[in-house]
């Protein structure tokens, strides 16, 4: 996955991935955690990463930078840019 720098065009990145990868990944971690709950860790996320060909490494600085430590604290973070839309 190209760095958001590389492209003046590519929209700003949350945690380090775009808004398109960003409403992606809440998606599933909705469904995801409604399902299962929350175990306390990113393995849910790690596991989205890896099955939409996301850089997993580049998505946990991203995380770890927020402060983020599991699936929910995305979920909970990662929704307030879209609560307005």
């Amino acid at each position: 996955m190209p760095e958001a720098s590389s492209d003046p065009n590519r929209p700003p990145a949350a945690f380090g991935i775009v808004p398109g990868e960003l409403k992606s990944l809440l998606k599933f971690l909705d469904a995801r955690i409604c399902a299962e709950g929350c175990d306390g860790t990113v393995i849910s996320t790690e596991r989205w990463a890896e099955a939409n060909d996301v850089g997993w490494s580049q998505l946990l600085v991203g995380l770890t930078g927020s402060g983020i430590s599991c699936d929910c604290e995305i979920l909970a973070r990662g929704a307030r840019p879209f609560d307005a839309a």
